[in-house]
């Protein structure tokens, strides 16, 4: 069920044909499984779903920030390559870091590397986080000198547990986000309005095992549980004050191109809503507090024409 809630925009799509489209003018009652209802009139045939623009900044994954720089005090010529930072860095493994102004291993100038196995104030630079690190045996020379590191973190996103800027393990950023760690926690952003129906996309780009969902409405809620390289979709309405983020368990798992659109129109197979016969104002005559716009158990729903005992169909309803 496609469902938007919000006063203005009040529609429902079934997504199935003459379900709804073949009783213009009666009243719709949708309850959802805890027995809270919505509760309007059709109005219209939808016309064709349209979307708005997009919801969220920085759909690619693309905006990054580098922290202030900390000392790299040297990097050693050896497999694994070993790199020293000065003792107030305070970074840890997972990080990923900028390199510049090295003086003797420049090869690693102008790069991204991701930190792991740390010990004191020394990590190995992954090739593959959890795995292989980067061999610098064969580069130029040790680097002595020293030079500067920075965390590179996401400028839109809110990170939480094992959420990181995706790196390629050969020193440059791949434009979308990674988990690498399997805590299940979440990379979000706070953008969905309470009510509005949205439709959402996104890509897994890595993939080892596992799942990852589509995560809504305060982080609560999970949507298509998807796993393998591909692109998913999702319709979902907004709670209050509600998140739109991608959720997973997994380490290994890369994501890019996550989209929110807010649906504006339904389409051919849904209906608008207004609050009274024949009215002009798209809004629900009675939502009750508390009703499920998301509700993984579904919704029933009852259509009639007898406008006039509305009163005591309510209370029926409320009693079913």
């Amino acid at each position: 069920m496609r469902l938007s809630a919000v006063a203005g925009t009040a529609f429902i799509d079934f997504s199935a044909a003459d379900v709804l489209t073949d009783h213009i003018g009666k009243i719709l009652t949708v309850k959802d499984s805890a027995g809270k209802v919505l509760v309007g009139y059709i109005k219209a045939a939808g016309t064709g779903e349209t979307l708005s623009g997009e919801a969220l900044a920085d759909t690619g994954f693309a905006g990054v920030t580098k922290a202030s720089a900390k000392v790299v005090s040297g990097i050693t010529k050896a497999n694994p390559g070993v790199v020293t930072f000065a003792a107030d860095h305070g970074f840890a493994n997972g990080d990923v870091i900028y390199f510049s102004a090295l003086d003797e291993m420049t090869e690693l100038n102008t790069q991204y590397w991701q930190l792991q196995n740390n010990a004191g104030n020394t990590f190995e630079l992954a090739v593959v986080y959890g795995g292989a690190s980067l061999d610098t045996s064969g580069y130029g020379a040790a680097e002595v000198t020293g030079g500067e590191g920075q965390r590179t973190t996401f400028i839109s996103w809110i990170t939480q547990t094992g959420w990181c800027v995706g790196v390629d393990g050969a020193g440059a950023l791949t434009g979308g986000a990674s988990k690498i760690t399997s805590d299940s926690a979440n990379i979000y952003q706070t953008i969905i309005a309470n009510g509005l129906l949205y439709y959402s996309s996104f890509d897994i780009i890595a993939w080892v095992s596992g799942v990852c969902f589509i995560n809504i409405s305060n982080l609560t809620y999970t949507l298509n549980p998807r796993s393998e390289i591909g692109t998913y979709t999702a319709y979902y309405t907004g709670g209050t004050n509600s998140t739109a983020g991608i959720r997973s368990g997994q380490n290994g798992l890369g994501v890019d191109n996550f989209s929110v659109k807010q649906v504006l129109t339904p389409s051919a197979t849904g209906v608008t809503i207004v609050s009274t016969p024949g009215g002009a104002t798209y809004n629900w005559t009675y939502q009750e507090t508390g009703f499920n716009y998301n509700d993984p158990a579904g919704y029933e729903y009852l259509i009639t024409n007898q406008r006039a005992i509305f009163a005591n169909y309510y209370r029926q309803m409320r009693a079913a």
